[in-house]
């Protein structure tokens, strides 16, 4: 790669900030950093940004969870991102979890656990920082993977959507950069530690698991047809992106949810319905997720006086007085005749 083929991924960086809203190095940033290509592109590339916007990289912490999954290959990731981050002149700051025992105890699964702790721990470091953002590594690939996965299981335009840009005080800088171009930026870079420029997880492979599968399997049968497939699911994916942030607008003047909602489109009954069961679900139950069955059950049924049924979470859901309300659900009283 040329040095002017640098300078344009750098730039085309810079530009996706200065879009986000991050365009001043003002604000601390928490990096997300496995020790994988696409993370710790994202630091290099952050680096030198910091570097050329401010002449230091005050501001910056790298951020990495060690998920205790993988034993000493687990323990050689934390070591690749401290002695990286030390080499920069990057703070940086190591955790250790075991996601596999907080999956089982929250009944989560093991991706979705620790993806759960990686934010929380992320949030807790930008709160120490007086604020700021983090940035998380996702390209355009995890984009296109992402949106094949859930059509895969099936989904809504919301869901769809995949990867937003920025989503709060969360920022994905290399949504529009493809593992290609990070790979080869790292590779241009030359900061290996211990021999390796990255680290590589072999879990990833595994194509039971089904990102691995998209991946490794879907995508190239895809990309035979069109080798352009990655930037055609992303183009698809702002699409349905800024057609749902639409659809949201609209569906939250249907709440409070009475029984005027329920005269409205079916489709924006069904998003207004989504909006409101997730509200109450994140504040009474944050892990717990709602399905299109329990959406469509209220839609279809919830204007009905006395209508109650249970979303996920244990929570209730009932028609009183014309309006639906969210409650936390009684458990069942023991019987000791039992």
């Amino acid at each position: 790669m040329t040095v002017q083929k640098l300078t344009s991924l750098l730039d085309k960086v810079e530009e996706s900030l200065a879009i986000l809203g991050l365009d001043a190095f003002q604000s601390p940033r928490v990096l997300m950093v496995s020790g994988g290509c696409d993370s710790v592109a994202l630091l290099l590339l952050m680096h030198e940004l910091c570097l050329k916007a401010q002449g230091s990289t005050e501001g910056l912490l790298v951020l990495h969870l060690n998920h205790q999954l993988r034993g000493e290959e687990s323990l050689a990731d934390e070591l690749f991102v401290a002695k990286l981050c030390e080499q920069l002149g990057v703070a940086c700051r190591t955790e250790r979890r075991d996601v596999a025992a907080y999956a089982k105890e929250a009944g989560l699964g093991i991706e979705q656990a620790g993806r759960a702790l990686r934010y929380e721990l992320a949030e807790a470091a930008r709160t120490s920082l007086a604020q700021g953002f983090i940035l998380t590594a996702h390209t355009a690939d995890d984009r296109a993977e992402t949106l094949l996965q859930r059509l895969i299981v099936g989904g809504g335009s919301s869901s769809l959507a995949s990867i937003p840009k920025r989503n709060g005080y969360v920022v994905r800088p290399l949504l529009d950069c493809t593992k290609q171009e990070l790979q080869s930026f790292v590779t241009q870079k030359n900061l290996p530690i211990n021999g390796c420029l990255w680290r590589e997880d072999a879990t990833n492979r595994d194509t039971q698991q089904s990102r691995a599968f998209v991946r490794h399997e879907l995508l190239p049968l895809l990309a035979e047809r069109n080798p352009r497939i990655i930037e055609s699911l992303n183009r698809t994916a702002e699409i349905l992106t800024s057609e749902s942030i639409w659809l949201d607008e609209q569906a939250l003047k249907l709440l409070p949810l009475t029984q005027d909602s329920f005269s409205a489109p079916l489709p924006l009954l069904r998003r207004a319905i989504y909006l409101a069961c997730n509200k109450a679900i994140q504040e009474l139950a944050p892990q717990a997720r709602i399905t299109f069955e329990q959406v469509e059950l209220i839609a279809r049924q919830g204007s009905t006086p006395g209508f109650a049924c249970q979303i996920p979470g244990g929570i209730e859901v009932r028609n009183t007085g014309g309006q639906l309300s969210f409650v936390k659900a009684k458990p069942p009283k023991h019987d000791p005749r039992a």
